[in-house]
């Protein structure tokens, strides 16, 4: 049994590490991971100085402490999204030794070797989650044990003081740390009034308090730093009169909709993922029933084990109180992450583990029995959280940032025009904290800052006003209007069924204003605003295809250029075939050669922008007819990423790997002057040429 922890820890961390490398699309929720922590540790590692870290927070501590972690491992490893998820990874340790020390010393050592072996595999909620960076619901785990840990050692101890400002202290930052805390919170309260009594209480409030206030002293500075946020978010979903009263409805959506799958079984064999689910949430209500019954008897559960057992059973109804009366919706992430659903489940699930460790170590023969064969067959089911055949060659290489989403950051703070309503224009291309980020950085929060301010724009009343899209590039320097034009795009690329026929009004229109920025508007056109994993492919595609009818003629160059560009981007970013890519490049068959070449004009520019070399598979497969145009993106590309000055430097380099019957494409667009210089591949009749 000594041996049993080692070993429980060892095949844990090997079955996750397992997951990331045979499919991380399984276990990723990348608006929810890299648009905070992602973003923040990247930042930090990257940017000298960094920002302050209140601008990163949202609604919880827990993502400021997973930013700072995953920047340690940004500077020391890489910064993939693979190496942000080792950061729950490390907090599952955490929580898994806390979960043992707990069972061991306040019930047994065989009901602590159950716990750990049920936390680590139990249920595939808790397995996906442990390696799901949002930075806050399982990665407060190791706080709220850690707190439960330090009140029972109070109590075993006779409740001395130092304990008790420990323990006090632990609870203050917990709070901070995650606001769903407070549900143990005021189930530990309960039981040391119980216990204490209320004149003991009294007196121990003269040392727990200065210690709580002191835990929770960051919370205080964030909301003094960012003009209240955290109290903002409480007043939004504390309980009111109207959560209050629909809280029926709530309690019948958790119970009927969100609990039966919450488990988030995969399909084994010929036994559906729906049937795992309900036996698993059968073995909780057993465990509790077992547990509640056997502290109702007497049954030895004195002392802190009787504590400890209590808290568990009395956690959930605790939880599903607060769940019903508070603003707090179920409200589900997508079709691919399903289990973004049930994260608030995170807590009850685990303090489920210690219940049902304590019934298979401590329960009646046929319980335990019963229970510990269940737990070992549902625990079966653990590797088939990655559903599917493993991805060929592994998980994609994805980037562990998406600094587009810096772009709500950037925006946070920005005044709104009185006589609009809209964001400042002036006041954004003015906010400079992103500036000092290096180019490719300061490219993608362009891109999110024109589909934000599109957004805003079209919240204000003016979503097909190709003024108000014009101003918003406009309102920037010129250096900037490429990428910001192009996240106005992405915006119109949400159009809705039906509405293309609109969009298309709107870039005749804008073409008529300024064609250069309707040049660079339909590109965007072509390139998602969300980060997508490799699972999304398709559904990009299929939009791809849909949108070309909603382009103007006089546009269709510029957005096969903006298609091809995409088609980079997902050749690079998501590890999409290099057959598949060039598949897309040739369906449907442009009508003329003039319009393949921007397909791969586009293509050679993502590269050049992202500044990869091609692959010789790549080189190989395009045809010759379009070698220069693939070229001549690629170094229109790396004169976007680099500069006039970074170019210049890599001058020299740049012309000894290229082909020399390539060279001369490859200075024309080393030589594009992306403010303002057009770049003509080959003009047809009744297009416009536009610029990169």
């Amino acid at each position: 049994m000594a041996r049993a922890l080692p070993l429980v820890l060892v095949a844990a961390v090997l079955l996750r590490l397992f997951l990331l490398e045979r499919d991380l699309d399984a276990v990723a929720i990348p608006a929810y991971e890299l648009s905070t922590v992602g973003n923040m540790a990247r930042i930090e590692s990257a940017v000298e100085g960094g920002l302050p870290l209140h601008r990163y927070y949202d609604n919880c501590g827990a993502r400021l402490l997973v930013g700072l972690a995953g920047a340690v491992l940004y500077e020391t490893v890489d910064d993939s999204y693979r190496t942000l998820k080792l950061v729950p990874l490390a907090c599952f340790v955490l929580a898994l030794l806390l979960l043992w020390v707990l069972l061991d010393r306040h019930v047994g050592r065989r009901a602590a070797n159950v716990a750990a072996l049920l936390f680590a595999f139990l249920p595939p909620t808790l397995v996906r989650f442990s390696l799901i960076a949002m930075g806050s619901h399982f990665e407060s785990l190791p706080i709220l044990l850690l707190v439960w840990l330090l009140f029972l050692e109070t109590h075993a101890r006779g409740v001395p003081a130092r304990w008790l400002s420990a323990t006090g202290l632990a609870a203050g930052f917990s709070v901070f740390v995650s606001f769903g805390v407070v549900v143990l919170l005021v189930v530990l309260a309960g039981q040391h009034v119980t216990r204490r009594g209320l004149r003991g209480t009294a007196a121990d409030l003269r040392v727990v308090l200065p210690a709580f206030a002191l835990g929770l002293a960051p919370l205080l500075w964030i909301t003094a730093t960012t003009g209240a946020r955290p109290v903002r978010f409480l007043a939004e979903n504390l309980p009111d009169g109207a959560a209050s009263a629909r809280w029926v409805d709530k309690g019948r959506e958790l119970l009927v909709d969100v609990l039966p799958r919450s488990p988030t079984f995969p399909d084994v064999g010929p036994i559906p993922g729906r049937a795992l689910d309900v036996a698993f949430l059968l073995v909780l209500v057993a465990a509790w029933i077992s547990t509640a019954t056997a502290i109702r008897r007497g049954g030895g559960e004195r002392g802190t084990r009787g504590l400890l057992l209590g808290a568990a059973l009395l956690h959930f109804p605790v939880f599903l109180a607060f769940a019903l009366v508070t603003g707090f919706d179920f409200h589900a992430y997508g079709s691919h992450t399903e289990v973004g659903r049930f994260r608030y489940l995170v807590p009850p699930f685990a303090v489920a583990a210690i219940l049902v460790a304590a019934s298979i170590a401590r329960g009646p023969r046929p319980v335990r029995w019963a229970l510990g064969v269940a737990c070992g067959a549902l625990a079966s089911a653990a590797p088939f959280v990655a559903p599917g055949p493993p991805v060929a060659g592994g998980s994609p290489p994805y980037a562990g940032h998406a600094m587009q989403y810096h772009a709500r950051t950037v925006l946070a703070d920005v005044p709104r025009d009185p006589a609009t309503g809209r964001l400042d224009l002036a006041a954004t291309a003015a906010e400079g904290t992103w500036r000092g980020f290096g180019e490719a950085m300061r490219s993608e929060v362009r891109f999110g800052l024109g589909h934000l301010l599109a957004l805003d724009a079209a919240d204000a009343g003016a979503a097909v006003d190709a003024r108000a899209l014009r101003d918003v590039v406009l309102a920037f320097p010129p250096e900037d209007r490429v990428d910001v034009a192009r996240g106005v795009g992405s915006h119109l690329r949400l159009v809705p069924s039906g509405g293309e026929g609109e969009l298309l009004r709107t870039l005749s229109e804008l073409a008529r204003l300024d064609p250069d920025v309707a040049h660079h508007v339909t590109q965007g056109l072509a390139l998602p605003f969300r980060t997508y994993l490799r699972r999304d492919v398709d559904t990009v595609r299929w939009r791809d295809r849909r949108l070309a009818h909603a382009v103007p003629p006089e546009l269709s160059t510029a957005y096969l250029r903006g298609r091809g560009l995409g088609a980079g981007r997902r050749l690079l970013r998501v590890g999409q075939p290099i057959d598949d890519v060039v598949t897309d490049l040739a369906a449907p068959a442009p009508d003329t050669p003039g319009e393949a070449a921007e397909l791969w004009f586009g293509l050679g520019v993502a590269h050049g922008e992202e500044d990869t070399a091609f692959a010789d598979a790549l080189v190989d497969a395009v045809p010759d007819a379009h070698r220069d145009d693939l070229w001549c993106g690629y170094g229109a590309g790396l004169r976007h990423r680099l500069g006039e000055v970074g170019v210049r430097d890599r001058w020299k380099p740049l012309q000894e790997r290229t082909p020399p019957d390539c060279r001369p494409a490859l200075e024309r667009g080393l030589r594009w002057n992306r403010v303002s210089t057009p770049i003509v591949l080959r003009p047809r009749r009744g297009a416009a040429t536009g610029s990169r």
